[in-house]
């Protein structure tokens, strides 16, 4: 065998190792139908053979499954709370360590590649804030409340990297932000200012989680990891562009409200925010289409633009009825255009004409 039939017998390989690698899902088959690499006829036999008409049963399986275990956590804290009196001390730590390793060996048994696996595991987590709480309220440690969410965090930590369960990633987030948020109200205390920064520092928490989600999901595709099946599911992206633009939102607010009443700006915090905004958008729409995240970026910039046209009629001394018409006008005039925007895109996904099909790739083998 000749060097250069190796080469392509490697190059041919390493393709096919990097084409298996690709999870297909809705998401990928709209980015390429908008990008014209595949028909609208294609696209949609490709959802049909994705999401078969049987689909239904399966996905309605997984949502029982999931609903019976929170139930389950439901009914532990609630018998905990109803029972509370009347329990022993050594009783009470003795039943949560009973579920909680139960849950764990009962993960261990089943393994993690299973989703009843990782929901036993979820259960396990769980049981040990609910410990912790316990333990601290039956000897009164005289611990912080953040000093709880944080050490529950750090103890869950090898289960949450062992896991690669979205859903135990997404507590575990959760709770770093709880501990920190209440660390930062216990040492500094609040006030206007204070809160302020506040907000900014956990948007860029949560958004430097967000942008480490996505690179770790776009190296994972390109390398043939399986990262991108247990991090890669979409709801993962949106729950931290909610948490992000939560964060931002009353930066925002007050940043508009200060130009809309000629105050001016003091600080690059509100200037900065509006920055981060406006490329989540850019990003979520030309380089990665996601039409939900498109919809909260749109929502947050709707909401901005009402409020400060309110507060700029107001300052200028506007007659109530007056404001209240023109900003009811404003807000039906600026959430029909973002409605139609977001339709339009939704059209230019589903239904890619074959004309423009056609000349964009006529275009791409011209360039």
């Amino acid at each position: 065998m000749t060097r250069n039939a190796m080469t392509r017998n490697a190059s041919t390989s390493s393709d096919q190792r990097r084409l298996n690698s690709i999870s297909l899902d809705r998401h990928l088959l709209d980015e390429l139908a908008l990008k014209g690499v595949i028909s609208p006829d294609l696209r949609q036999a490709s959802l049909d053979w994705l999401h078969p008409s049987r689909a239904w049963a399966q996905w309605a399986m997984v949502l029982m499954l999931a609903f019976g275990t929170g139930l389950i956590l439901a009914g532990i804290v609630f018998f905990f709370a109803f029972n509370w009196a009347s329990i022993p001390d050594l009783a009470k730590l003795g039943m949560i360590e009973a579920g909680l390793i139960a849950a764990a060996l009962g993960a261990w048994f089943i393994t993690l590649k299973r989703l009843s696996g990782q929901l036993l595991l979820l259960v396990a987590s769980t049981l040990v804030g609910v410990f912790l709480a316990t333990f601290g309220q039956i000897y009164q440690s005289g611990a912080d409340p953040w000093q709880l969410f944080a050490l529950w965090a750090l103890l869950i930590t090898p289960w949450t990297l062992l896991s690669r369960f979205s859903a135990l990633w997404l507590i575990w987030w959760a709770l770093i932000n709880i501990a920190l948020m209440l660390w930062w109200d216990e040492a500094l205390g609040s006030n206007s200012a204070l809160d302020a920064y506040l907000s900014f520092t956990f948007s860029l928490l949560n958004g430097s989680a967000l942008v480490l989600r996505e690179g770790i999901v776009r190296l994972s595709a390109k390398r043939g990891g399986e990262t991108n099946q247990w991090l890669g599911p979409v709801w993962t992206r949106w729950l931290l562009v909610a948490a992000t633009l939560g964060c931002l939102f009353p930066l925002l607010i007050e940043f508009v409200s200060a130009v809309a009443s000629g105050e001016g700006v003091s600080g690059l915090v509100g200037p900065v925010g509006c920055v981060l905004l406006a490329g989540a958008y850019l990003y979520f729409r030309y380089v990665d289409l996601d039409i939900p995240v498109l919809a909260m970026a749109l929502l947050v910039a709707c909401l901005l633009f009402l409020v400060g046209l309110a507060v700029f009629l107001d300052n200028h001394e506007a007659d109530a009825l007056i404001t209240t018409l023109l900003t009811g006008i404003a807000a039906i005039g600026s959430f029909g255009a973002a409605a139609g925007y977001l339709r339009k895109l939704l059209q230019l996904v589903s239904e890619v004409e074959p004309t423009e099909i056609e000349a964009m790739n006529g275009e791409q083998h011209g360039d």
